[in-house]
């Protein structure tokens, strides 16, 4: 009996002790051992049904008391039972195994989506404070030419258009923006040395260009605005 049930699926092995007491204290009817299984009434008496069908086609297909029958059918069906075994792990493993290559790829696509917002984002900074630095600079090159202007005219003009004020103040607002400038170089500076896409090992030089780098103390725009001139 042990090696008949030993034919058969392990959920009509167990069902089947459980049904008719085989190798336990007592049988158990339909209801109770679709409670301890986790299944419907019907379901049990489906795979109880399917495991009598295969025992009768064994004990028809083997002769009375031909044993050596029963063990090869009994190791054929241990060989096909391993065998289906195998196959399961193989397709959960070649499953595990795609899951985890479409993990990769979407954490790429994730990754490549960031890197482009990181980018996009610098860009547009560095983009603010380089049209801020221009606007600086311009204003500075107004006030420059303005101080040039004056400068150049006879101290009899100054004196009757009371311009040494009018000079003091314009000096105040060329120094202030140039402060402005130096502050905005820096932030410039810092913000290019953030680039997401900057290597670890390229060197490291001014990445300022030479429209953004500061005006010098003894540096001023001529009359024309073209060319710079020493302060006098």
């Amino acid at each position: 009996m042990e090696r008949l049930l030993g034919t058969l699926t392990k959920r009509e092995e167990q069902i089947v002790r459980l049904r008719h007491g085989v190798s336990t204290t007592a049988r158990h009817t339909q209801r109770q051992v679709a409670e301890l299984i986790g299944l419907s009434s019907s379901r049990v008496g489906q795979i109880e049904l399917k495991a009598f069908r295969r025992l009768a086609w064994i004990i028809n297909a083997c002769p009375d008391g031909d044993t050596v029958a029963v063990e090869e059918l009994i190791r054929e069906r241990e060989a096909a039972a391993a065998e289906q075994a195998q196959e399961r792990e193989r397709a959960h493993n070649a499953l595990l195994r795609q899951m985890e290559r479409r993990r990769l790829e979407k954490d790429q696509r994730d990754e490549l989506r960031r890197a482009k917002a990181r980018s996009g984002a610098w860009k547009r900074k560095l983009a603010l404070a380089q049209n801020e630095h221009q606007k600086l600079c311009e204003q500075a090159r107004a006030v420059g030419y303005r101080i040039d202007r004056m400068e150049r005219r006879c101290w009899l003009t100054r004196w009757l258009f009371a311009s040494a004020s009018r000079l003091a103040t314009l000096r105040d607002e060329e120094q202030r923006i140039k402060s402005a400038i130096e502050v905005s170089d820096l932030a410039i500076a810092k913000i290019r040395l953030s680039d997401p896409e900057l290597s670890a090992d390229k060197p490291i030089t001014d990445p300022r260009t030479a429209e953004e780098r500061p005006l010098t103390q003894n540096m001023r725009l001529n009359q024309t605005g073209d060319e710079p001139c020493p302060e006098n």
